[in-house]
């Protein structure tokens, strides 16, 4: 079961487009779906005929694919615009249905756990800064990213901000989800050889 060389691969939130392109370098047909139109403009960029569609994954409507991922903790963002996260049952409905028997859902989530993240961080280049501050508020079940970006203009600098907001997910509730959905379901911390970072989690479901 699962993709062949060859077969459709859907990827949700698709980001800077590097994934797409090494599904298509390794002879799959990629294509994805993402929400920030500067990200699609790059992924565009990046890997050039495959097809992205501008959007958020919970109101696109997914082509028909042998198997669908969603890589670097996509399922776990929250949208601004809702002021309650889908489900975890209506995500995986929704997937299960363009998926043929044996077909394939994977993803990686922030999950439940200790210790809390809380902490600060930056990166620089030579015209760049980003600052991150991440704190977890445990009662909430969320993470909370603020981001704070420089880039040089002329002789100043131009400032951005990013609020990013994070559903903490119990893996529990997910797996049963999954299985309710019509998925068998197994988890693991790496991606064969490259593990994920502390508290995430990789789900690889199958559709019975």
């Amino acid at each position: 079961g699962g993709p062949g060389r060859g077969g459709r691969v859907l990827d949700l939130g698709s980001g800077n487009g590097l994934w797409l392109r090494a599904l298509e370098d390794a002879g799959y047909e990629p294509m994805g779906i993402e929400a920030s139109p500067a990200l699609v403009r790059i992924a565009r960029a990046r890997a050039p005929g495959i097809p992205i569609e501008c959007a958020s994954l919970h109101d696109a409507a997914f082509p028909e694919a042998e198997a669908v991922t969603a890589l670097g903790e996509v399922l776990s963002y929250l949208p601004p615009d809702r002021p309650r996260p889908p489900s975890w049952s209506a995500v995986c409905r929704k997937v299960n249905r363009i998926l043929p028997r044996g077909g394939l859902f994977i993803f990686d989530l922030l999950v439940e756990g200790s210790p809390l993240l809380e902490y600060r961080t930056w990166s620089t280049g030579i015209d760049w800064a980003c600052l991150v501050e991440v704190r977890e508020r445990k009662p909430r079940h969320r993470l909370v990213r603020e981001i704070t970006t420089f880039r040089k203009n002329g002789r100043s600098y131009r400032r951005g901000e990013e609020r990013h907001t994070l559903r903490v997910a119990d893996p529990t509730r997910v797996k049963a989800a999954l299985r309710a959905a019509g998925f068998t379901v197994r988890t693991a911390d790496s991606y064969g050889a490259f593990p994920v970072a502390r508290r995430r989690l990789v789900f690889t479901a199958r559709k019975r």
